[in-house]
């Protein structure tokens, strides 16, 4: 626990640090909080890939040691922002103490979690944390040996964040950092809405959009999809900013927040490129050419010192990497096609029909209480009109090869869970009449964020799993949410009804993240939820394998084998996940038993884990 605090404590000085950064180019506190997050933690993995890369990851840690000295200098400094900025915080939640009380107590509770209890996921636990410490062993961002693609060709913007921990071979305290872009986003989206609506209001929508079931889960679990949304949230801060008076700052910020989106998730491009066309016709219509000028006249050194951040973030070196070592720069063609939308606009709008149902997120109690009722679930009545209406015009085109046909799960899980009633009878609703009656900004901001969307669609086939890379477009739609309570007459009562489900959902939300609850693991810190794995007999559970310093290890593994334990139980040996289905996909000729027989220098111990028959045959006995 200790680490984790003083890795939480590390990311905190250096936020402050980038709040002062913010707040001296100018505008309110308010943004200069929302950003100094985002700004960090893209910091962070901006040097850790940059030490990786010069095979020196150790040079990290010097170097997050000078800038948390910068970081103490510029907050003794400017200490007053602080005080200042303090004293309007205990203002507002005073003001509004139900919805914010809500939000804090729930917000403790997950970072309770999160710096006691070990990350928990399959994602997590078989390629997101085990890539970072397959990158530690190999000291290199490209491993010659693995046991899938997700390890070795997808981008790494914010999986590289966990070796703020994992570099002293604990995982503890790597859950902290989805929730630290959990409440940057909706830090980031109140900050917006407090330009297009009453303070009420956008107290108000902070709590709707804090309280979203697929957010809530991300913040607990370590994937990449809540950070996209962070910086997908930063960005349109940052044109906000621009739109209202152009500063030096923050387009070096918009920039380098731009990088560090492609290096969270690739798709990424498609909400940059959304963004530029709405912000950038909007912002120069407004500023012109010589409110401009002034942002780049001498400041020349201060761009070409951004070049080399900007392109360690864009990742611009891995697709390189990829497309000579697998033929396309996402990995090889069957990897990469295996979940792209080859039907064009009909399959784009068999998708949008599918995240539209699925959108009605009533959850599970109302499927319990219909079931007692009545004998059906309302999900299933849902499913049974798409497979009468819908299914006999779309069949199955655009649908992953993965799943046989449209299903709906309103499970409180983090891989099916979708963004609940408000999301669709309040949050998507709010797009639109951002984009019909709203400001400039606001009309901007909801096509930059339904452009995503659309993108998206056409792109990516459907799978069920989707809800979670489609966190921009509802985490950043807090401003539009806030714009359209502030259009509506809700009254006294409507608004505590409102308030009250809004509380209810979250609670609801949390009570799911793991699969104890909230309460069990904050007040008994329960350990480690495991995913079962097939054939580890009793004898592996405890991962340590017991073996001399440098041993080396071959583990024989199949897709989804969770591998923390063993990297982080186990770090004075040398582990090669295999997995020998992989191999022969990459090399017709690959012989599983003369790999491991005539390996130099040898393995010393081949493990099979979690594969479903006999894979080798090692001194003519199979291998378990």
């Amino acid at each position: 626990m200790l680490i984790a605090l003083l890795a939480l404590g590390e990311i905190l000085l250096l936020s402050a640090g980038a709040l002062v950064w913010v707040q001296r180019a100018g505008g309110s506190r308010l943004d200069a909080l929302a950003l100094c997050v985002p700004l960090s933690l893209g910091a962070l993995s901006c040097l850790y890939q940059a030490a990786f890369l010069v095979q020196l990851p150790q040079l990290s840690f010097p170097v997050e040691v000078l800038l948390a000295a910068f970081a103490l200098r510029a907050v003794v400094r400017d200490r007053v922002i602080f005080g200042e900025l303090g004293r309007a915080t205990k203002a507002t939640l005073l003001r509004h103490p139900l919805v914010w009380g809500a939000i804090v107590l729930v917000g403790a509770c997950l970072a309770l979690q999160a710096i006691c209890l070990e990350p928990i996921g399959r994602d997590a636990l078989s390629y997101h944390l085990p890539r970072v410490l397959l990158f530690q062993q190999e000291s290199s961002l490209f491993p010659a040996e693995f046991s899938k693609y997700d390890l070795v060709v997808k981008t790494l913007g914010a999986d590289i964040l966990s070796h703020i921990v994992l570099r002293f071979y604990e995982d503890q305290g790597a859950a902290f950092l989805p929730l630290l872009a959990y409440v940057a986003i909706i830090c980031g989206g109140y900050a917006m809405a407090r330009r297009h609506a009453s303070e009420a209001n956008a107290a108000l929508a902070a709590l709707v959009i804090a309280g979203m079931p697929q957010l809530v889960h991300q913040s607990a679990v370590f994937k990449s999809n809540v950070f996209a949304a962070m910086v997908g949230v930063a960005v349109l801060l940052l044109g906000h900013r621009l739109v209202e008076g152009p500063r030096t700052r923050d387009v070096l910020a918009l920039v380098f927040m731009m990088a560090f989106g492609v290096a969270t998730r690739p798709n990424f491009v498609a909400f940059a490129a959304a963004f530029g066309v709405c912000f950038g016709v909007l912002a120069w219509r407004r500023r012109g050419d010589l409110d401009w000028r002034p942002v780049f006249q001498g400041q020349t050194w201060a761009f070409l010192a951004w070049v080399i951040p900007v392109v360690i973030l864009s990742q611009v070196w891995l697709f390189v990497h990829n497309y000579w070592t697998w033929g396309g720069y996402a990995g090889p063609s069957g990897f990469v096609e295996f979940h792209r939308n080859h039907e064009g606009l009909m399959g784009a709008a068999a998708n949008l029909v599918r995240y539209a149902f699925q959108s009605l997120h009533l959850l599970a109690p109302a499927d319990w209480v219909s079931q007692a009722w009545t004998g059906h679930t309302i999900s299933e009545s849902l499913e049974s009109i798409y497979d009468a209406w819908w299914q006999p015009l779309f069949g199955d085109i655009a649908i992953s090869a993965t799943f046989r046909r449209f299903h709906l799960n309103w499970m409180p899980r983090q891989a099916v869970s979708w963004y609940g009633p408000l999301g669709f009878a309040l949050v998507l609703p709010s797009l639109f009449y951002a984009a019909w009656r709203g400001t400039p900004l606001l009309r901007a901001t909801s096509l930059v964020l339904m452009g995503y969307g659309l993108a998206f669609s056409y792109v990516v086939t459907w799978f069920p799993y989707n809800a979670r890379m489609l966190s921009p477009v509802f985490a950043g739609a807090l401003p539009c949410v806030a714009f359209a309570l502030d259009r509506i007459a809700l009254g006294g009562w409507g608004r505590r009804i409102l308030t009250g489900l809004a509380v209810l959902i979250l609670l609801w939300s949390i009570q799911h993240t793991r699969s104890g609850g909230w309460i069990e693991p904050v007040f008994s810190l329960v350990e480690r939820e495991e995913v079962p794995a097939a054939n580890v007999g009793p004898e592996l559970q405890t991962k340590a394998l017991g073996l001399p310093p440098g041993s080396r290890v071959a583990l024989i593994v199949d897709n989804g084998t969770p591998l923390v334990d063993f990297f982080l139980e186990n770090p004075q040996s040398r582990l090669t996940p295999v997995w020998p289905w992989l191999r022969k996909r990459m090399d017709p000729d690959f012989d599983l038993e003369a790999f491991l027989i005539e390996r130099d220098p040898p393995f010393d111990m081949v493990l099979c884990l979690a594969v479903a028959e006999p894979v080798c045959v090692l001194d003519g006995r199979a291998s378990p």
